[in-house]
């Protein structure tokens, strides 16, 4: 069922565009960091910079079976739940 709902999910991220789904399950396991990118590392507490929500702070790093999903307070734009591979953020120096 999860290889199914893994599925499903990744071909409505295709559909929909990668990078600005909002994922609302959150179940999985709360891990310490996650790569954001090639070069960068994210940790909870992180700034880091989307192109279409701006700048954010990391709240939250959940590790699923196929996907890790990162919790982004992004001030005025809100809180927002993002798959990290699809993300495309950066951190803010």
């Amino acid at each position: 069922m999860r290889i199914l709902f893994g599925i499903l999910f990744l071909l409505l991220v295709l559909i929909v565009g990668g990078g600005y789904y909002v994922y609302s399950y959150h179940a999985g396991e709360s891990v310490a960091s996650v790569n954001i990118n090639d070069t960068e590392l994210a940790e909870i507490g992180s700034a880091v910079i989307h192109p279409k929500f701006g700048e954010g702070e990391v709240l939250d790093i959940r590790q699923q079976e196929f996907t890790t999903t990162i919790h982004i307070d992004f001030g005025s734009v809100g809180k927002k739940w993002l798959i990290a591979d699809a993300a495309n953020l950066h951190l803010r120096k």
